[in-house]
């Protein structure tokens, strides 16, 4: 695991006294947690999500430039050196800095180092968005043509 990783995840271990076992999770995809793994996660740290979110927040909004575009850039190398995608903490941190913003920047870059997205389905629902959009569009053009 790289140090750029382990940034996010030692800020919230810090903050939130987090165990082993937990920043573990957190430096894992949803996808990558076992029965286990998966019944900790939903049980201890997803109701805390919040507040790590807000904590996340609070300190991203009082950096300057410089430092929320190193922020932004330690996600999208984060989620490259996984095929493009978030972990657990990547996600906190995407939400946090727009998952737009990020999801341009990861396509960016991918397609400047050469680097195959695995998949777009992990990227905080961005694709049922597009699917939803796509589906009110064709529904209103339907109606407008009757």
């Amino acid at each position: 695991m790289t140090a750029v990783a382990n940034f996010f995840v030692e800020m919230l271990k810090d903050k939130f006294e987090l165990n082993e076992s937990e920043t573990d999770l957190l430096k894992k995809t949803t996808r990558q947690l076992n029965r286990d793994e998966r019944k900790q996660y939903f049980q201890h740290l997803k109701p805390r999500g919040k507040k790590f979110g807000e904590f996340l927040k609070h300190r991203y909004n009082s950096l300057d430039n410089v430092q929320k575009k190193q922020w932004l850039d330690m996600v999208v190398q984060s989620m490259l050196d996984r095929g493009g995608t978030p972990d657990i903490c990547d996600s906190l941190a995407t939400k946090v800095i727009g998952p737009i913003t990020v999801y341009n920047k990861v396509k960016q870059h991918s397609e400047k180092k050469g680097i195959t997205i695995k998949n777009i389905g992990d990227f905080g629902g961005m694709g049922i968005v597009i699917v939803l959009v796509g589906l009110i569009t064709v529904l209103v053009l339907y109606l407008m043509a009757r």
